[in-house]
């Protein structure tokens, strides 16, 4: 009883063990695909869009928009902040 009551659900049946995991999967799914979508789209669309701008502007001459410093700060704090 101790274990119920500090768990976050009950169940009084084993058999309703397989609906909750199909709810909490899909729940699950779902904000993975969310997160996918945000990562790898949107962060990139942001981050790569002004550095192909800017070879424009330096003739392609393979100078760097972007310090290594800046990479890594932005990933730290476009994935830790939201």
């Amino acid at each position: 009883r101790q274990a119920v009551r500090n768990s976050d659900y009950a169940i009084a049946q084993f058999k309703s063990l397989s609906k909750l995991l199909f709810v909490h999967g899909h729940f699950y799914y779902i904000r993975i695909a969310t997160l996918v979508q945000y990562f790898f789209f949107y962060k990139n669309v942001c981050f790569i869009t002004p550095q192909f701008l800017y070879q424009f502007f330096c003739l392609f001459s393979q100078q760097t928009f972007y310090d290594s410093v800046y990479l890594t700060l932005y990933n730290i704090c476009f994935t830790s902040l939201p």
